[in-house]
C-alpha cells in the first residue's frame, strides 16, 4: 500500500504594516497643533471670563451707595444702622437674582488689616462674617484695590468658605476719590472651571 498523504492547505499571511517617518511625522505634528490650539483656546475663553467677571462686578458696585458705607464702622454696632440695613438687603437680593455669584460683600482696610463690613449670608448661615470679623485667611492681593484704586481680578484663592474666583472692586468717595471699602462678589472655583471646559 502506498501512504497516503494529505495536503496541507497554504495559510497566506497578512503583511504587517510598518508606520514610514512619514505617517509619523504627520501624527507628531497633529498633536503638537491640537496642543497649541487647545493651549490658544483655553487662555481665550479665560480672558474672556475674566473680563465679563470684572465688567460685572463694576456694574453691580454701581448699586453700592458710598454715603451709605462711608458710615459703616466694622463694629457689631453697625447691626443696628439703617446703612448697614440696607446695604445686607442689597447684598442679599444681588446674590440671589445674579448667577453664578455664590457671595457679595464689603472689606474695609483697617490697621493693614482686611476687615468685613458687610456680606450676603444671613445671620444664621455657618458662613456668615460679623462686622468687623477680619478676613485671617486674605489673599495680599485683597489689598490692591485699596492700594491702586483699581479693579482685581484674583486668581483661585482658598479659605475657610471654600475656593473662589474673586473680583473686587473699590468704593470711592465721590468727591475725593478715597477709598472708603472694596466690593467684592466671589465665584466658586470649580463652576468656574467648568465653564470654561464647557466652551473648549
Amino acid at each position: 500500500e502506498h501512504p497516503v498523504t494529505t495536503a496541507v492547505p497554504m495559510t497566506r499571511q497578512t503583511p504587517r504594516f510598518h508606520p514610514n517617518a512619514n505617517m509619523l511625522a504627520l501624527a507628531a505634528a497633529f498633536l503638537v497643533l491640537s496642543s497649541f490650539y487647545l493651549t490658544y483656546s483655553w487662555n481665550r475663553y479665560q480672558k474672556i471670563a475674566a473680563s465679563e467677571a470684572v465688567i460685572l462686578a463694576e456694574s453691580l458696585e454701581v448699586m453700592i451707595h458710598p454715603e451709605h458705607v462711608a458710615t459703616l464702622t466694622g463694629r457689631p454696632e453697625d447691626l443696628e444702622s439703617t446703612e448697614y440695613k440696607l446695604a445686607k438687603t442689597d447684598l442679599l437680593r444681588l446674590v440671589r437674582t445674579t448667577n453664578p455669584i455664590h457671595v457679595a460683600y464689603l472689606l474695609a482696610l483697617r490697621n493693614n488689616e482686611i476687615i468685613f463690613l458687610v456680606d450676603s449670608e444671613p445671620p444664621d448661615s455657618k458662613d456668615y462674617a460679623e462686622p468687623g470679623q477680619i478676613y485671617t485667611e486674605a489673599d495680599p492681593i485683597y489689598k490692591q484695590p485699596f492700594l491702586t484704586g483699581r479693579t482685581v481680578l484674583t486668581g483661585l484663592v482658598e479659605d475657610r468658605w471654600g475656593r473662589w474666583i474673586s473680583a473686587l472692586v473699590p468704593v470711592k468717595d465721590p468727591d475725593n476719590g478715597q477709598v472708603l471699602a472694596v466690593f467684592g462678589i466671589d465665584y466658586d472655583a470649580s463652576e468656574w472651571m467648568a465653564r470654561l471646559y464647557r466652551q473648549m
